[in-house]
């Protein structure tokens, strides 16, 4: 199955990561640090717990569906390891690396995960918005592991544009925006279109981005609103402020 169009239950795992995003998509990676001593002892709690279900290929994968959940560990890995106002992708990529099961750290398996031929448009987006942008590594010659193997990232979200401005499952085309904005790429016309039209009448976005659908999701929401600002819309939009 694909790891990007998977059931609410699961989704909802990812939920916090995806609002970490936004905070680091939209500012650039500037860190704030936490405001007070008992939110940060909190999240260290909650990243050493996360660090608790890695498994041996150096993993997250809970809901044992390749790549969908470690992108999410690594920023949260990444981001509990920041000391300083200003995001250090160095930090990040130390305390990620540092992370290992079995002698094998996240990073091992994701960059055996890229290798696949089978890799989609919304698989390499996740990476290239969760994984290379606050870890620093490359997008368009991804090979943390340095062996032979390398996959073009940016490439294989570049080549899945589809007519519609789709690039696969509506959740796939939402990472493929912020993918694109933090490679600085044009984003396609019609890509926002499709996004702007998922828009329900609540305000939110569902899953598959059908307006028609009441099942609106708070993660596609974050999403949608993410993709949208990526894209230039104006934070006071009203679209936006009804998501």
């Amino acid at each position: 199955m694909n790891p990007i169009t998977l059931s609410s239950r699961t989704r909802r795992f990812g939920t916090a990561a995806i609002v970490v995003a936004l905070t680091l998509v939209l500012y650039g990676y500037r860190y704030t640090g936490f405001t007070d001593r008992a939110s940060r002892q909190v999240a260290t709690k909650a990243t050493a717990w996360i660090e608790t279900k890695q498994e041996a290929d150096g993993g997250f994968e809970m809901a044992d569906f390749a790549g969908f959940e470690t992108p999410d560990a690594v920023l949260a890995i990444a981001e509990e390891a920041q000391t300083t106002r200003t995001w250090s992708t160095s930090e990040a990529r130390r305390a990620v690396r540092n992370t290992r099961e079995a002698g094998k750290s996240p990073l091992d398996y994701l960059d055996d995960f890229a290798d696949a031929p089978d890799l989609n448009a919304g698989q390499a987006a996740k990476l290239i918005v969760l994984v290379t942008a606050p870890l620093g590594l490359r997008s368009r010659d991804f090979n943390p592991q340095g062996d032979a193997k390398a996959r073009n990232l940016a490439r294989t979200v570049n080549v899945a544009l589809e007519d519609d401005g789709s690039y696969g499952a509506f959740n796939a085309t939402l990472y493929a925006v912020l993918a694109l904005s933090l490679l600085d790429q044009p984003i396609d016309p019609d890509t926002l279109t499709l996004i702007r039209a998922g828009q329900g009448s609540d305000g939110g976005w569902s899953y598959t981005g059908n307006a028609a659908e009441v099942d609106t999701a708070p993660d596609t929401t974050s999403l949608a609103i993410q993709a949208l600002l990526a894209a230039g819309a104006a934070a006071a939009a009203a679209a936006l402020l009804a998501g």
